[in-house]
């Protein structure tokens, strides 16, 4: 104000997301009010909230953006460092928002009852999947060793499939290697995990012992992991 005319207050923008500082949580209020008013079931503040955080971090689309609760973050962590009570598959989630296998673990019940890397989870327990975030799929796959867990299966995105999978204990290295014929080093890292870095390292030096000229880094199917020891694995070249 000052010269008879009345300014619009400016926003503040952030140059690398395009988002405003502040927020207007009017139409989430809104919405809020309708599910307290209407839904047919019971709900929680925590279980509200958590759907809130859930869906800042799944709005980018970006499926390697997540919210963890305490427990999906143990669970993470638990995954990283390689002791996981399951089936024994790696998920990730695709552009298109469905919970695809990554591979099965060697050796694992989802490799025993014949599941395939590139499989469509559409449901768990006949509940869908769909909207689910990958952190999600494993937490419900997952559960007391010895129990079952049914999961359907979409191949080549024609056949349907129903897997009842016994969940099971497993450990799984991170790393793994051999000398190949014609003296060549192969070296698999499967996750980077918090023993890859140690791992890595003894095949590293098992490999100088025996000579070898030349060394396969094999990280097909790596879902990712630990950034440190990413940059671990990288420093023994």
């Amino acid at each position: 104000m000052g010269q008879g005319g009345i300014l619009p207050l400016r926003q503040s923008y952030n140059s690398r997301t395009n988002l405003p500082k502040s927020f207007d949580y009017s139409q989430v209020d809104t919405v809020y009010q309708a599910l307290r008013e209407n839904y047919d079931g019971k709900l929680t503040e925590e279980q509200v909230l958590n759907g809130l955080k859930h869906g800042l971090a799944t709005s980018t689309k970006d499926p390697y953006t997540e919210f963890f609760t305490a427990k999906e973050a143990d669970e993470f962590n638990n995954d990283l460092q390689g002791t996981i009570t399951g089936v024994g598959a790696k998920l990730e989630l695709d552009q298109d928002g469905n919970i695809v296998i990554v591979a099965p673990l060697s050796g694992s019940p989802a490799e025993a009852a014949g599941l395939r890397a590139k499989d469509i989870i559409t449901a768990i327990d006949d509940k869908s999947s769909y909207g689910l975030t990958a952190t999600e799929a494993v937490l419900k796959i997952r559960g007391p060793k010895g129990k079952k867990v049914k999961l359907t299966i979409v191949r080549d995105a024609k056949q349907q499939l129903e897997f009842t999978i016994t969940r099971d204990t497993i450990h799984v290295p991170s790393v793994e290697s051999k000398v190949l014929e014609g003296n060549i080093g192969y070296m698999q890292v499967s996750q980077f995990s918090g023993d890859t870095d140690e791992l890595a390292l003894k095949a590293a030096q098992s490999f100088r012992e025996k000579g070898v000229d030349k060394v396969i880094l094999d990280l097909r199917d790596n879902p990712g992991g630990e950034v440190s020891a990413a940059i671990g694995l990288s420093g023994l070249w």
